[in-house]
């Protein structure tokens, strides 16, 4: 039995599917079989040695090959592309029309070129039955997409939406705010700044969802700020108690990796150093006391809040340890 075969007589039964390649003659026939497949992540990485116009000719054809192929796993559920340009999701969706995956409930796109408007309409066409919605820009936003400043329409289902900046510092606001008409419970903001923190993104985002968000994620990708952002962090969490909405910031802050940098530079008078040694000997011993205190009493609680007190000073040791 040849690999063909034998890939055929087990494909019915296999549900969900990663394929890791380039632009394979063999795609367009691996593809069909999978009848049921409800799951599929295709990772697309095209060869970084130049092409002659008429190969690279010959790798879209089959890529299109491959796309009306995969229209036909009408059963999918869960489809997550990574490494795409945006001329395959045109062809996506010139190819691959929404009632062909009636039941697709989540859709994941990572992308090594500028997100533009033909993406955001090969989204769209799908708004009927996704509930989760994650995106990473791999260069940022195009102008069109950019420039569009009203709401898409809205997605009746979609509870979750991830939306991930490369190292761009892209505005995600006009992204964000094409899903503002959803009904999204849950919303994952991923963003580097090169610029210092605001609270201008957790602001807007508020806005965009007055009703149904529950929790917010923001995680940011900075270095140079990071001290502004934390001193950020008690203003972030107003604004988002004030709306009884759940909010998480990371980085966490580290009081040894995360001071402002003149500080970690700063000379004190000895009389300075020797009393603020004194009051971090006296910490240290209060703590000794409570291990001491919890070896007896047990108490898993207290020593789970012992063991986050003591997290930073741990991160230290072992740096100093490396």
């Amino acid at each position: 039995m040849t690999f063909r075969e034998l890939l055929q007589s087990i494909s019915s039964s296999i549900s969900s599917l990663h394929i890791l390649t380039s632009f394979p003659d063999a795609l367009p026939w691996i593809l069909p079989p999978f009848v049921n497949l409800r799951r599929l992540r295709w990772s697309i990485f095209k060869e970084e040695e130049e092409e002659e116009e008429e190969e690279e000719e010959e790798d879209w054809e089959r890529m299109v090959t491959s796309i009306q192929a995969l229209s036909r796993c009408s059963m999918l559920e869960h489809l997550q592309i990574e490494g795409a340009a945006e001329g395959l999701l045109t062809e996506f969706f010139e190819g691959v029309e929404s009632s062909s995956w009636p039941s697709l409930r989540s859709l994941h796109l990572d992308f090594n070129t500028r997100l533009g408007m033909d993406t955001w309409k090969f989204i769209q066409s799908f708004r009927g039955t996704l509930e989760t919605v994650t995106v990473k820009l791999g260069a940022g936003l195009s102008d069109d997409l950019v420039e569009s400043d009203s709401p898409g329409l809205a997605f009746p289902n979609l509870r979750r939406l991830a939306i991930k900046d490369g190292f761009f510092g892209s505005n995600l606001i006009p992204l964000v705010n094409l899903f503002s008409a959803s009904p999204v419970r849950h919303l994952f903001l991923s963003v580097y700044g090169w610029q210092a923190p605001s609270t201008v993104l957790l602001e807007t985002t508020l806005r965009l969802f007055p009703t149904h968000l529950q929790s917010l994620y923001l995680k940011y990708g900075v270095t140079l700020y990071i001290y502004q952002l934390h001193s950020l962090t008690p203003t972030l969490l107003s604004l988002a108690s004030a709306r009884n909405i759940s909010f998480a910031l990371t980085p966490s802050y580290d009081v040894f990796l995360h001071r402002p940098f003149l500080e970690t530079h700063r000379n004190l008078p000895s009389d300075d150093v020797d009393e603020n040694c004194n009051q971090f000997e006296e910490v240290l011993r209060f703590g000794l006391r409570q291990t001491a205190g919890l070896r007896v009493s047990r108490d898993g609680v207290a020593v789970d809040r012992l063991r986050e007190a003591l997290e930073p000073l741990k991160t230290n040791m072992m740096r100093a340890k490396d």
